[in-house]
């Protein structure tokens, strides 16, 4: 059986949040967010935990976070370093933006054996042991091949658990088939809570969809693609990818291909700040007949460290699950 690996995308720079919010403290012990995905993992089946960051973050890491966990996990790290291209391209010098997490999963090639196989999440999500243990359990009983092609696979939370109050988030728009696998995926940058009026209701007409939304006692959700000049409606049970995903060693070159076509062809219509997103990589791989995804659904509540004012959220989310012996009040005792 494959070792399992845990690979945390934690190079963000948390621009909307305003500090280094993987670090922020959680519950009455200062244990992070990440804590409690590592515990997740651990508990399923998962020996070791790579932690992709800048390598000017090390130091505190280490200190806040991966001292602690080394009695308990094996500990690697990978460099998101905009020096790491798959192609020789000159960036803006003026660009201090990661390339995104499609190039973070690239710069991880070298920390993670050829025999391994991952599950990848983002550093500032909570996303319960359910997803965690499907996921290990999906790893341990398929060779990750069907009818020749890479298959992966994702776990896919309903977009009203994936929201927060205090502003728009970007997500990973899927469809999925009635065999379970992936269908489409578009990253959407700017998700959020709308308004009736902003759904395109008025004192005369009002959508279908918007309407028996409002029927069922739903908040209306869209996105816009227009910093909200316009939004588009989507229906509260829309699955979304959350980035958390099942790969093997082949996901390297997915990532090195995607990245390298993105450098040459995308970067120059936004050098300061234009990424390359994971879930369109893997979506443009679909797309191309090289992968398919296998998406389970995922059943607990999501939450997350989106903005500042998410925290105190957090933190009751996390307290509640421990008054229901989810979780030990202190998980590294």
């Amino acid at each position: 059986m494959a070792k399992k690996v845990l690979v945390v995308l934690a190079a963000g720079l948390a621009t909307r949040f305003g500090s280094l919010k993987q670090l922020q403290g959680v519950n009455d012990f200062n244990e992070v967010l990440l804590d409690y995905s590592v515990y997740d993992a651990k508990r399923a089946g998962f020996t070791a935990v790579v932690f992709i960051i800048k390598r000017e973050m090390e130091k505190e890491f280490e200190a806040r976070i991966a001292r602690h966990l080394r009695p308990y996990i094996e500990v690697r790290y990978a460099y998101q370093d905009m020096t790491d291209l798959p192609v020789d391209v000159k960036l803006d010098p003026e660009r201090t933006k990661p390339l995104g997490t499609a190039h973070a999963l690239y710069c991880t090639r070298k920390s993670v054996k050829a025999d391994e196989k991952m599950v990848v999440i983002n550093a500032d999500d909570y996303y319960g042991i359910q997803a965690y243990q499907t996921l290990a359990d999906y790893l341990d009983q398929t060779d990750m091949q069907v009818n020749g092609q890479a298959e992966y696979a994702m776990v896919a939370f309903e977009i009203s658990k994936t929201l927060s109050e205090e502003g728009t988030v970007s997500r990973g728009v899927c469809a999925i088939s009635e065999a379970g696998y992936l269908s489409d995926i578009h990253e959407r940058t700017q998700i959020a809570y709308i308004t009736k009026e902003q759904a395109g209701c008025d004192a005369n007409s009002c959508s279908l969809e918007a309407m028996l939304a409002m029927e069922n006692g739903e908040r209306l959700i869209g996105y816009t693609e227009d910093d909200g000049e316009t939004w588009t409606l989507l229906a509260p049970h829309t699955p979304v990818s959350m980035n958390i995903w099942a790969f093997d060693y082949s996901i390297f070159t997915l990532c090195e291909n995607y990245v390298k076509e993105f450098l040459i062809n995308s970067l120059a219509k936004n050098p300061l700040k234009g990424e390359c997103y994971l879930p369109m990589a893997i979506g443009e791989a679909r797309e191309l007949g090289n992968v398919v995804v296998k998406a389970f659904k995922g059943s607990d509540q999501w939450f997350g460290l989106t903005y500042k004012s998410d925290q105190p959220k957090v933190q009751a989310a996390i307290k509640e699950l421990i008054a229901d012996k989810v979780y030990p009040p202190q998980l590294w005792a």
